[in-house]
């Protein structure tokens, strides 16, 4: 078989083995019941499997990819960055439409590369394809059309290198995208109506519309409104460049300055630049933030790319024959040994730079989980309860219905019961802080969630989930009879 296509195949393979075999050992997430409700009482891993193919698929799609535009090297080194950051790694084994949108932001910029480079009704159809998916998917990887359509004006009125030949090739896209809005707007609408009319009683009005959430963010010990200037400056980098291995993150930043200044060297290089500095503005100053990483994971696949540049920057200094091999063995050491400290709260690594997961919740700096898979970790406590006990988790009590509903929670114990004979926290500090002004608390069960998690007499905590490093992520406390008889 040929080597070109070899190694990606056995990355592609090797992470869908990871993800399959470390499953088992992320528990239901926040808002996976939604999906999950639709499909009877099968296990996770059998409902996540869709997931893990598409994971599999797109390292193999990434890495020829990149191999095309910068040779082997760069490839694997790019892929082995990406395979092996905590957050992606995550999202990669989730029901979520999150990670699909990584994806297909990343195909659709792609082939949108290659249909203004080489034209031809095979780029066409790609693009047409995967730009098609995105658009059904979720709203955030909208954010791709901006960078994409500065390039395209680059490419067509800056460089001039636009055929009318090519220009013509577009005529079928053009349909094709057209096909691919009508299914967009009946699928989020219903009918074709409602683009000509304000958004009432629509699915696109329940997250996007004129009433929209204001979300709150935790941020260096306080809560601000997601629209301030302290959140727009430093929400996204402090998630961004703090959620992979920081050695790999020096080199992916080195990777995108060499980038800007051998910007000529490469006709992808321009497009690399504008789509991650379009999208990291569009992120820190349009989009709204909460979530954490979630809403940015497009973010990180450029910064892989960033990183394998730099490593062939790197590369090229050592000037040896075992030069490369001495790279790529760094980046995986780096890399897998990040994954083995990370397991099996990936969503909650934090590295070096913000004094790791530990520092991070100690000093409030940000929050440091949010998709609660510590719940599962506490099943055989929760199973160990008097009979009929109750317990209230505010937040966080999806994913505990949906493990009673497949039996792995007794059928008499009681969630969201008031008074609770248990209360349940997740480390999910946005949740608990003070806000001035006051927001809203009124559909919050327990009105001071801060005070019990860090003021609470350890006497009363009943069971604990921690990570490596000893930081308490969920927190269970017998409290029958504080709430009332």
């Amino acid at each position: 078989m040929n080597k070109r296509i070899l190694l990606p195949l056995i990355l592609s393979a090797l992470y869908f083995v990871l993800i399959f075999l470390i499953n088992p050992a992320i528990g239901v997430t926040w808002d996976e019941p939604t999906y999950f409700s639709c499909a009877l009482s099968f296990l996770t891993t059998s409902l996540r499997f869709g997931m893990f193919v598409l994971a599999a698929v797109f390292i193999y799609l990434f890495f020829i990819s990149i191999s095309s535009l910068f040779g082997g090297f760069v490839a694997l080194a790019s892929t082995l960055i990406l395979i092996t950051m905590p957050k992606v790694f995550f999202h990669a084994n989730l029901l979520s439409m999150d990670f699909a949108v990584m994806v297909f932001v990343f195909l659709t910029a792609m082939s949108f590369y290659y249909l203004l480079e080489k034209g031809g009704k095979k780029w066409i159809l790609l693009f047409a394809l995967s730009f098609s998916f995105l658009l059904i998917n979720k709203i955030m990887g909208y954010a791709i059309i901006l960078p994409l359509m500065l390039y395209g004006s680059y490419g067509l009125y800056g460089k001039a290198k636009i055929s009318n030949e090519k220009l013509k090739e577009f005529k079928p896209l053009l349909l094709s995208l057209t096909l691919a809005l009508v299914l967009l707007f009946i699928l989020l609408f219903g009918n074709l109506a409602a683009f000509f009319y304000p958004f009432q009683s629509t699915q696109f009005q329940s997250g996007f519309g004129d009433d929209k959430v204001q979300h709150t963010v935790l941020l260096f010990g306080k809560e601000l409104s997601s629209s301030s200037l302290v959140a727009d400056i430093f929400y996204v980098p402090m998630h961004l460049f703090t959620s992979f291995n920081s050695l790999l993150v020096l080199m992916s930043l080195l990777g995108l300055i060499l980038l800007i200044k051998n910007r000529k060297e490469h006709s992808a290089m321009p497009l690399l630049i504008v789509a991650f500095i379009t999208l990291y503005l569009v992120f820190s100053f349009v989009m709204p933030k909460y979530d954490n990483e979630r809403n940015f994971l497009l973010l990180f696949p450029l910064l892989a790319i960033f990183g394998g540049y730099g490593a062939k920057w790197i590369v090229d200094k050592i000037k040896s024959n075992y030069s490369k091999a001495i790279v790529i063995t760094l980046i995986a050491i780096l890399g897998f040994t990040t994954l083995y400290l990370a397991h099996p709260f990936y969503s909650s690594y934090f590295n070096a730079f913000v004094g790791g997961t530990g520092g991070v919740a100690n000093n409030n700096i940000m929050t440091v989980t949010y998709w609660q898979p510590e719940l599962v970790y506490t099943l055989d406590f929760l199973n160990s309860l008097p009979e009929g006990s109750s317990i209230t988790v505010p937040g966080a009590s999806e994913p505990y219905i949906w493990y009673q509903k497949i039996g792995k929670i007794r059928d008499d114990i009681v969630f969201q019961a008031s008074p609770p004979d248990y209360l349940g926290l997740v480390l999910k500090q946005d949740l608990f802080l003070k806000f001035s002004p006051e927001p809203d608390r009124s559909q919050r069960p327990i009105d001071t969630p801060w005070e019990f998690y860090y003021k609470t007499p350890p006497q009363f905590i009943a069971y604990n989930v921690t990570t490596k490093d000893g930081v308490d992520l969920v927190k269970i406390y017998k409290v029958k009879g504080l709430f009332g008889p």
